[in-house]
Protein backbone atom coordinates (compact mmCIF):
# COMPACT_ATOMS: atom_id res chain seq x y z
CA UNK A 1 0.00 0.00 0.00
CA UNK A 2 1.58 2.99 -1.06
CA UNK A 3 0.18 6.44 -0.30
CA UNK A 4 0.81 9.10 -2.54
CA UNK A 5 1.85 12.44 -0.60
CA UNK A 6 -0.28 15.45 -0.85
CA UNK A 7 2.34 17.68 -0.57
CA UNK A 8 5.05 17.65 -3.27
CA UNK A 9 7.70 18.20 -0.55
CA UNK A 10 6.49 14.73 0.78
CA UNK A 11 7.14 13.17 -2.45
CA UNK A 12 10.91 13.49 -2.18
CA UNK A 13 10.71 11.33 0.90
CA UNK A 14 10.73 13.53 4.04
CA UNK A 15 8.30 11.97 5.78
CA UNK A 16 7.77 8.49 5.97
CA UNK A 17 4.21 6.82 5.72
CA UNK A 18 2.31 6.38 7.49
CA UNK A 19 3.96 9.88 9.08
CA UNK A 20 4.54 9.20 12.95
CA UNK A 21 4.20 12.56 13.63
CA UNK A 22 0.32 11.95 13.45
CA UNK A 23 1.16 8.76 15.55
CA UNK A 24 2.73 10.78 18.48
CA UNK A 25 0.48 13.28 18.25
CA UNK A 26 -2.38 11.57 18.74
CA UNK A 27 -0.49 8.98 21.55
CA UNK A 28 0.21 12.21 23.20
CA UNK A 29 -3.11 13.53 23.17
CA UNK A 30 -4.56 10.40 24.28
CA UNK A 31 -1.99 10.26 27.13
CA UNK A 32 -2.64 13.44 28.09
CA UNK A 33 -6.37 12.63 28.32
CA UNK A 34 -5.40 9.73 30.78
CA UNK A 35 -3.53 12.20 33.28
CA UNK A 36 -6.46 14.58 32.95
CA UNK A 37 -8.53 11.68 34.45
CA UNK A 38 -6.10 10.64 36.80
CA UNK A 39 -5.38 14.13 38.08
CA UNK A 40 -9.27 15.08 37.99
CA UNK A 41 -9.59 11.01 40.09
CA UNK A 42 -7.24 12.78 42.76
CA UNK A 43 -8.56 16.08 43.22
CA UNK A 44 -11.72 14.14 43.85
CA UNK A 45 -10.43 12.42 46.07
CA UNK A 46 -9.14 15.31 48.06
CA UNK A 47 -12.35 16.99 47.86
CA UNK A 48 -13.52 14.07 49.36
CA UNK A 49 -11.20 14.29 52.08
CA UNK A 50 -11.81 17.66 52.46
CA UNK A 51 -15.90 18.07 53.08
CA UNK A 52 -15.62 14.83 55.56
CA UNK A 53 -12.87 16.99 57.67
CA UNK A 54 -15.23 19.74 57.28
CA UNK A 55 -18.45 17.26 58.33
CA UNK A 56 -15.81 15.98 61.23
CA UNK A 57 -15.25 19.46 62.53
CA UNK A 58 -19.13 20.63 62.59
CA UNK A 59 -19.62 17.85 64.34
CA UNK A 60 -16.84 18.15 66.88
CA UNK A 61 -17.77 21.87 66.97
CA UNK A 62 -21.87 21.12 67.76
CA UNK A 63 -20.56 18.55 70.18
CA UNK A 64 -18.41 20.98 71.98
CA UNK A 65 -21.54 23.77 71.73
CA UNK A 66 -24.07 21.32 72.84
CA UNK A 67 -21.40 20.18 75.97
CA UNK A 68 -20.95 24.10 76.81
CA UNK A 69 -24.03 24.91 76.90
CA UNK A 70 -25.40 21.96 79.51
CA UNK A 71 -22.08 22.74 81.90
CA UNK A 72 -23.60 26.35 81.66
CA UNK A 73 -27.00 25.60 82.44
CA UNK A 74 -25.80 23.35 85.24
CA UNK A 75 -23.78 26.03 86.43
CA UNK A 76 -27.14 28.15 86.82
CA UNK A 77 -29.09 25.55 88.53
CA UNK A 78 -26.11 25.23 90.73
CA UNK A 79 -25.80 29.32 91.84
CA UNK A 80 -29.76 29.08 91.81
CA UNK A 81 -30.14 26.26 94.62
CA UNK A 82 -26.99 27.85 96.17
CA UNK A 83 -28.64 31.11 96.65
CA UNK A 84 -31.83 29.91 97.82
CA UNK A 85 -29.51 27.84 100.71
CA UNK A 86 -28.06 31.36 101.63
CA UNK A 87 -31.22 33.10 101.82
CA UNK A 88 -32.70 30.63 104.20
CA UNK A 89 -29.47 30.10 106.06
CA UNK A 90 -29.82 34.19 106.19
CA UNK A 91 -33.35 34.30 107.33
CA UNK A 92 -32.98 31.36 109.61
CA UNK A 93 -29.87 33.83 111.62
CA UNK A 94 -31.99 36.98 111.40
CA UNK A 95 -34.66 35.00 113.17
CA UNK A 96 -32.15 33.76 115.70
CA UNK A 97 -30.45 37.16 116.18
CA UNK A 98 -33.51 39.11 116.65
CA UNK A 99 -35.11 36.86 119.19
CA UNK A 100 -31.47 36.90 120.62
CA UNK A 101 -31.52 40.40 120.83
CA UNK A 102 -35.34 40.71 122.28
CA UNK A 103 -34.52 38.29 125.28
CA UNK A 104 -31.38 40.53 125.78
CA UNK A 105 -32.92 43.51 125.78
CA UNK A 106 -35.63 41.94 128.28
CA UNK A 107 -33.08 40.99 130.44
CA UNK A 108 -31.64 43.95 130.55
CA UNK A 109 -34.68 46.37 131.03
CA UNK A 110 -35.64 43.65 134.19
CA UNK A 111 -31.66 44.70 135.55
CA UNK A 112 -32.13 48.14 134.75
CA UNK A 113 -35.39 47.96 137.09
CA UNK A 114 -33.91 45.70 139.82
CA UNK A 115 -31.11 48.34 140.02
CA UNK A 116 -33.30 51.41 140.28
CA UNK A 117 -34.97 49.53 142.94
CA UNK A 118 -31.98 48.87 145.07
CA UNK A 119 -30.73 52.37 144.56
CA UNK A 120 -34.39 54.18 145.58
CA UNK A 121 -34.68 51.46 148.76
CA UNK A 122 -31.10 52.23 150.34
CA UNK A 123 -30.56 55.84 148.95
CA UNK A 124 -29.20 57.35 152.57
CA UNK A 125 -27.83 54.52 154.23
CA UNK A 126 -24.02 53.46 154.16
CA UNK A 127 -24.40 49.95 153.58
CA UNK A 128 -26.27 50.70 150.46
CA UNK A 129 -23.22 52.05 148.72
CA UNK A 130 -21.97 48.80 149.26
CA UNK A 131 -24.55 47.08 147.60
CA UNK A 132 -25.03 49.38 145.02
CA UNK A 133 -21.44 49.07 143.77
CA UNK A 134 -22.17 45.48 143.96
CA UNK A 135 -25.46 45.53 141.46
CA UNK A 136 -23.88 47.96 139.40
CA UNK A 137 -20.67 45.27 139.18
CA UNK A 138 -23.01 42.75 138.46
CA UNK A 139 -24.66 44.84 136.36
CA UNK A 140 -21.77 45.67 134.57
CA UNK A 141 -21.09 42.14 134.28
CA UNK A 142 -23.98 40.70 133.25
CA UNK A 143 -24.23 43.53 130.24
CA UNK A 144 -20.30 42.60 129.61
CA UNK A 145 -21.66 39.37 128.89
CA UNK A 146 -24.58 40.54 126.69
CA UNK A 147 -22.28 42.49 124.73
CA UNK A 148 -20.06 39.50 124.45
CA UNK A 149 -22.82 37.15 123.17
CA UNK A 150 -24.12 39.69 120.88
CA UNK A 151 -20.13 39.56 119.41
CA UNK A 152 -20.75 36.14 118.90
CA UNK A 153 -23.85 36.11 117.19
CA UNK A 154 -22.96 38.34 114.99
CA UNK A 155 -19.52 36.70 114.59
CA UNK A 156 -21.44 33.44 113.50
CA UNK A 157 -23.88 35.50 110.93
CA UNK A 158 -20.76 37.21 109.05
CA UNK A 159 -18.77 34.23 109.24
CA UNK A 160 -22.06 32.33 107.36
CA UNK A 161 -22.31 35.24 105.01
CA UNK A 162 -18.86 34.52 103.75
CA UNK A 163 -18.45 31.55 100.76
Amino acid sequence: MTQTPANPADAEGSRPVPDPTILTTENLLREIGHLRELTDEKFRSIQLQLAEADKQRLEQKQDTRTSVEAALQAQKEATAKMEASVSTQLSSLQTNFDTSINSILSQLSDLKDRVTAIVSERAGQTGQRTETRLSIGMVVGIAAGVVGFIGLVVTVIVANQVP
